[in-house]
């Protein structure tokens, strides 16, 4: 495993003033923007930018929102871009006027994920125990599915129109879109999380190409699994690697204990062009990349033990985003202990490549 150095990675031009909460990027006429929400209520969008040899992530609108945003999500059409609040609101923001453009819909309580699916529709997740589909032609809510538990995290996948939920329940929900809009939530199909009982789920990433899904707990763990589809339409998952990805081992990084110390894991995603390769970011303060296949780690980069709060690769797999700050793993004691930062790492051809080879 080799370190990546950070001291060129692109910082933005502007910091939020608290803990980075969501990245969304958006490839819009060759152009790249990243949405970022953060717990000081406020949206920024920064722009990515190559001018004559200089690298810049500019800063180029900020706006309110009624509380902070759990969640954000472009919609392909630019300008606009989706934000689900604590407060349950979900809203559309047009990022070139600093006013909202409209307050759309609400959940009876926390926003969790955005996803933007086929036809101007948009699914939202919320702690309000509910999955809930909007049209944006028909201006009104379609679906609405409620289910026991609270949803801790989700993905979904545009090209395979796969969609999967983790519950406060340690379950996963893995079906077809379609599937999740026309049946009871009795005969949706669950799985148990692979990670195991009690192991609450923080994360979760669906790859594009090769029918993975990864999982993240809060207790410093990951796992890649198959995604394999029965006959009778369901799914079930056939594991690949479970691994303690995030963590502290006696005499390392200021632990001087005689056990290992555990971190959340706060971001997990695959790389779009290359086969089984993956990235976890946790809070101990390191991105890690790996590679599924070879059930290998490929290369670091490292913050020095400050918290990565969320990280998140462009549709290309070329730009990597990632915020670190304070994640609240300590409690009030560890607060204001982080400054709050974004940067932008370009990835390398050889950051996915293992060194051996």
């Amino acid at each position: 495993m080799q370190s990546i150095p950070s001291h060129l990675d692109i910082p933005a031009s502007n910091h939020p003033t608290d803990s980075v909460s969501c990245f969304s990027w958006l490839s819009f006429q060759q152009r790249a923007f990243l949405g970022v929400s953060s717990w000081d209520s406020k949206v920024r969008v920064y722009e990515y930018e190559e001018k004559l040899g200089t690298t810049f992530l500019e800063q180029k609108t900020c706006f309110d929102t009624p509380d902070p945003c759990l969640s954000i999500a472009f919609l392909p059409e630019f300008p606009f871009l989706f934000t689900g609040c604590i407060d349950g609101t979900l809203s559309v923001y047009d990022i070139s006027n600093p006013h909202p453009l409209t307050t759309l819909w609400k959940h009876d309580d926390t926003i969790k994920d955005i996803h933007i699916l086929e036809n101007k529709r948009i699914l939202s997740t919320s702690y309000d125990k509910t999955i809930r589909v909007w049209d944006l032609n028909q201006k009104n809510e379609v679906a609405k599915i409620q289910f026991d538990d609270k949803i801790y995290c989700s993905d979904f996948q545009l090209d395979s129109l796969k969609f999967v939920a983790g519950f406060s329940n340690d379950k996963l929900l893995i079906c077809n879109i379609m599937d999740l809009q026309s049946q009871r939530t009795s005969d949706l199909p669950y799985v148990f999380s692979p990670l195991g009982s009690g192991s609450q789920l923080s994360a979760i990433a669906i790859s594009k190409h090769d029918n993975a899904l990864g999982l993240t707990s809060s207790d410093g763990r990951a796992n890649v699994s198959t995604l394999v589809q029965n006959s009778n339409g369901r799914f079930r998952l056939d594991n690949i690697v479970s691994f303690k990805c995030h963590k502290l081992d006696p005499g390392q990084g200021g632990n001087t204990s005689s056990y290992k110390i555990l971190f959340p894991v706060h971001s997990i995603g695959f790389h779009p062009e290359k086969r089984h390769s993956l990235f976890t970011a946790g809070g101990e303060g390191s991105i890690h990349f790996w590679d599924s296949q070879r059930k290998d780690r490929l290369k670091t980069l490292s913050f020095s033990g400050v918290p990565v709060t969320k990280a998140k690769l462009n549709d290309n797999g070329t730009l990597l985003a990632y915020a670190l700050g304070y994640d609240w793993a300590k409690g009030i004691e560890g607060a204001h202990s982080y400054n709050n930062s974004i940067s932008v790492h370009k990835i390398q051809p050889n950051e996915y490549v293992h060194s051996n080879l």
